[in-house]
């Protein structure tokens, strides 16, 4: 896909994956996909993880090479390291917001609070907001250029059509 779209683009797309995904957990309820006719919703439920889930690496995988690409070759697995650690860091940052979301629409159901449906909603309209700003934010601030050029390393790797065409012009 990197091939296709570049790495930018791919990795808009991956986090816009993930966000659709994350809307339509949002309808992932027994009175809303209930109608469905599979189960109250479960069959719903997993296409939505599914969609959320495969979005994810999508995502992750240009981000990581662009990250790399600015870092020394020796340097490689601390860089990659410290970019794992902040994605967990800030999918554990956004996990306490869905769960105070959540906790914050509790119901006593026979005696006991439970969180409700809102609750989880409203926790995934959070997640649907962050990766949409995220993505609309990389899309707005590092869309390649025309002039956008790859590093030399990986022009052989991206068009092996151009590399064909130098050694014909040679």
């Amino acid at each position: 896909m990197i091939k296709l779209t570049g790495e930018k683009k791919t990795l808009v797309i991956g986090l816009a994956i993930t966000a659709a995904g994350a809307v339509a957990w949002v309808f992932a309820t027994p009175d809303l996909a209930g109608g469905t006719g599979h189960g109250e919703g479960y069959w719903y439920s997993i296409v939505a993880a599914i969609i959320f889930v495969c979005g994810s690496p999508v995502a992750m995988v240009p981000a990581q090479s662009i990250l790399l690409r600015q870092v020394e070759a020796s340097n490689h697995a601390m860089a990659s390291a410290l970019f794992n650690t902040a994605y967990q860091v800030g999918a554990s940052v956004l996990l306490a917001g869905a769960n105070a979301f959540m906790n914050g629409n509790r119901k006593p159901i026979n005696g006991i609070m439970m969180v409700s449906m809102t609750g989880y909603q409203n926790a995934f309209w959070l997640l649907t907001g962050v990766l949409g700003g995220a993505a609309l934010a990389i899309a707005v601030a590092y869309w390649p250029q025309k002039t956008d050029q790859q590093p030399e390393s990986l022009m052989e790797e991206s068009n092996p059509d151009e590399e064909q065409q130098i050694m014909k012009a040679q």
